[in-house]
């Protein structure tokens, strides 16, 4: 993932900081699982061990035998580090730090150009690509935790046309994925409903923005829903510190998912590229269904911003 070359437009600049802004505030209330290794669910699925995906359009299975990509039960692995939990006893994320193969540790490892030896930890589609490729018949495990709350800009189809498949583990199938594999819920997606008009800020220039964004909450379990309803409704009158993207190291993930060269976790961006505070005025619950559909529960929330800028956006 990098930021982009190019100046961001003001919408994708909230956009982007208040996915950082709500990935890091879920993490620190413990919306996040541990998956240590071997470990089962009352199904008897191994967490851990990742599966052999045959049929990835950009790593095809070579000879029907030899597999690049290794999908885990979950997506959206954490990747941050340094997040405050708000609970003096909960445990920290683990961060994936290597692959085991077979029962052997393999840390990552860049992609040579023409060679055969890389090895990436894709955390945010959940999987590991080995660059030679390993036969379908090896064990592939990785001791990891996943984002229980998936955050995402919305789209027109995301609820409705991509969505073919839901089943009780909580995950979605997208159609148009990597590798086609799976999305998973809940997941709180993010609409910006108004186009800002400027107000003036003070006699000597600068402008305020009062953006609203629309939360829209889509789960499986009403627990779900009334967990994430009520703690987004706690982020009324916190000041959302934005990065400034245009200045913060561009490459924060490789292609493949490797941590970039020029990556920082959320509090090191925060305090070395700081661009302006955003002050969250008001967060409502507009809608609460039970059912929108058989087998989701839906809510939406509108949280509402002011944003003073100085200069020119």
């Amino acid at each position: 993932m990098a930021f982009g070359q190019r100046k961001r437009g003001f919408r994708n600049r909230v956009y982007h900081n208040l996915k950082m802004f709500l990935d890091d505030f879920f993490i620190s209330r413990g919306f996040f699982d541990t998956v240590a290794s071997g470990e089962t669910t009352y199904e008897g699925i191994n967490q851990s061990q990742l599966l052999p995906v045959q049929n990835d359009p950009l790593y095809p299975v070579d000879s029907g035998t030899t597999v690049h990509v290794w999908q885990g039960y979950r997506r959206n692995w954490v990747s941050e580090s340094g997040t405050q939990q708000v609970h003096p006893n909960m445990s920290d994320p683990i961060l994936v730090s290597g692959v085991y193969i077979n029962g052997v540790f393999h840390e990552p490892t860049p992609f040579n150009s023409g060679g055969s030896s890389g090895l990436a930890v894709d955390r945010l589609n959940g999987r590991v690509i080995v660059e030679s490729g390993l036969p379908a018949s090896y064990t592939v495990e990785v001791e990891h935790s996943f984002k229980e709350v998936w955050v995402d800009t919305i789209s027109r189809d995301m609820i409705t046309n991509q969505i073919t498949a839901i089943d009780n583990t909580k995950r979605i199938v997208i159609n148009n994925a990597p590798s086609g594999e799976i999305g998973q819920l809940p997941m709180v997606l993010m609409e910006m409903k108004n186009n800002p008009s400027p107000e003036g800020l003070q006699l000597g220039g600068g402008i305020i923005f009062r953006p609203v964004v629309d939360l829209h909450v889509v789960t499986n379990s009403r627990y779900d829903k009334d967990e994430i309803i009520d703690a987004l409704t706690l982020r009324a009158f916190n000041t959302m510190q934005m990065v400034d993207l245009d200045a913060a190291p561009q490459e924060q993930f490789t292609f493949y998912g490797n941590y970039g060269s020029g990556y920082q976790t959320y509090s090191e961006l925060k305090a070395n590229y700081l661009d302006r505070n955003a002050f969250v005025q008001s967060v409502s619950l507009v809608a609460n269904d039970d059912i929108a559909q058989e087998g989701y529960y839906t809510a939406l929330v509108r949280m509402e911003f002011r944003i003073d800028i100085p200069e020119e956006v």
